[in-house]
C-alpha cells in the first residue's frame, strides 16, 4: 500500500519582499549605522593628535588640540577666540573635559558617535522633507540617495558639518508644517554652530505675511544675541567674544572657486607655515592677519553677483507653495556661496529637486 502523499508545504509567514525592504525605514537606518561603525571599527583614529584612520586630513586633530587648552583651565570666548560660533567649540570642550584619561582616539570616537546620531536625525528629515513635498515613493528614494552620498559620510568623520545640517534641515521641516516660531529657534540654534541656518529667514521673508516674517526674524535674532550676551557677562577678555564673532570674514579665500582665482590653494588655516595654529588664538590680532593673497576680484563685485542672482530668485519665483519655498531655499543657498569667499560653501540641500 502507497503511503499518503504528504500535502505541499505551506508557511503562513508573510513573504518579504525587495519593495517592503527598501521602503522599511528600519532597514535603511540600521544599514547607514552598520556602515559608519564598521567603518570607525576598521580604521579607528591613531596616534596622540590624529595622523591615521578615517580622521587623517581631517580638522578633528586641530579641534582636538583647542579642546585640550582647557587642561590649562584655558576656556573658549573667555582665554582664547574660536573662528567659529560658540556651540562646537564648548561642546569639544565639554566632552573632553568630560571623558576620563582623555586621548585623540577615544575623544573623537564620542564626537563621531554624536555626530552618528545627528546624521540619523538627517537621514529621517530629509526622507520626511521630500515625502511632505512630492509624496512617499520619493521621501524613501531622497533618502536612499542621501545614505549613499559620500559627502555625509566624510563629514561625519572630519568636521561638524552634519550638526550643521540637522538644525538647518529641522528648520526647513518646520517651516514647511506652519511652525515658524520652532524653525526660528533651530535657525538661531543652527547660527550658534554655523552662520548657515541662517539663512532660513530669508524664506521666511519670501513665503510668510510679514507680521509671520517679522516674529521668526525677531526670535530667532533675539536668541542669536543672547547667546552672545552671555559670554559677554562678566567675561575679563570680551574683545576674545567679540574678535570670535567676526573672525570668519576676515579670512582670505579658501576651498572654492574665488580661492583659484586668488591663488590661495591652502585649508584655510589661521597660521603661515611654521606657525602653530593652536596657540595663534590667543593673540587677538592673529585673528586680523590675511593669512594668504588677497582677493583678485573685489569682495562687493562678489557680493553684488550674489545679491543680484539672489534677489532675481527672490523676486522671480512663481509656485507659493511648498515646492516653490523649498526650490527657493535651494536657490538661495547657492546664491550664498557664490558671493562668499571664504570657503564656507553650501552643500546640503538635499532635500530639492
Amino acid at each position: 500500500m502507497q503511503p499518503p502523499t504528504p500535502p505541499p508545504h505551506t508557511s503562513t509567514a508573510p513573504s518579504v519582499t525587495i519593495h517592503a525592504l527598501l521602503t522599511d525605514i528600519r532597514v535603511l537606518l540600521l544599514l547607514f549605522v552598520f556602515l559608519r561603525v564598521g567603518l570607525i571599527m576598521a580604521y579607528p583614529p591613531v596616534g596622540t593628535f590624529g595622523g591615521g584612520g578615517l580622521t587623517a586630513g581631517s580638522d578633528r586633530a586641530y579641534h582636538f588640540a583647542l579642546a585640550a587648552l582647557s587642561d590649562g583651565g584655558d576656556l573658549p570666548f573667555r582665554d582664547w577666540w574660536s573662528e567659529f560660533p560658540p556651540v562646537w567649540a564648548w561642546l569639544s570642550v565639554l566632552i573632553y573635559q568630560a571623558l576620563p584619561n582623555v586621548n585623540f582616539p577615544v575623544w573623537t570616537a564620542v564626537i563621531s558617535a554624536l555626530m552618528l546620531a545627528f546624521d540619523c536625525a538627517n537621514l529621517l528629515l530629509v526622507r520626511s522633507i521630500g515625502a511632505r513635498l512630492y509624496g512617499r515613493p520619493t521621501g524613501v528614494a531622497v533618502a536612499w540617495v542621501y545614505a549613499m552620498l559620500a559627502l555625509p559620510l566624510i563629514q561625519l568623520f572630519w568636521n561638524f558639518e552634519t550638526l550643521v545640517a540637522f538644525w538647518l534641515l529641522l528648520g526647513v521641516r518646520l517651516l514647511l508644517t506652519n511652525r515658524d516660531r520652532a524653525a526660528g529657534v533651530a535657525a538661531a540654534i543652527g547660527a550658534l554652530v554655523k552662520f548657515t541656518p541662517a539663512l532660513l529667514i530669508a524664506s521666511a521673508l519670501r513665503f510668510r505675511p510679514p507680521w509671520r516674517a517679522v516674529q521668526m526674524i525677531v526670535l530667532t535674532a533675539a536668541l542669536f544675541a543672547g547667546a552672545y550676551g552671555m559670554l559677554l557677562i562678566d567675561n575679563p577678555n570680551p574683545q576674545v567674544t567679540l574678535t570670535s564673532l567676526t573672525a570668519q570674514f576676515r579670512k582670505a579665500s579658501y576651498g572654492s572657486v574665488w580661492a583659484l582665482i586668488d591663488g590661495n590653494l591652502s585649508a584655510g588655516d589661521f597660521a603661515f607655515p611654521g606657525d602653530d595654529p593652536v596657540l595663534l588664538h590667543y593673540d587677538l590680532a592673529a585673528a586680523d592677519q590675511l593669512y594668504g593673497r588677497p582677493p583678485v576680484i573685489p569682495g562687493a563685485v562678489r557680493i553684488a553677483l550674489g545679491l543680484g542672482v539672489g534677489l532675481f530668485c527672490f523676486l522671480r519665483t512663481r509656485r507659493r507653495d511648498n515646492r516653490g519655498w523649498s526650490r527657493s531655499r535651494c536657490s538661495r543657498c547657492w546664491c550664498s556661496s557664490c558671493k562668499r569667499r571664504d570657503g564656507r560653501r553650501i552643500g546640503w540641500c538635499r532635500c530639492c529637486r
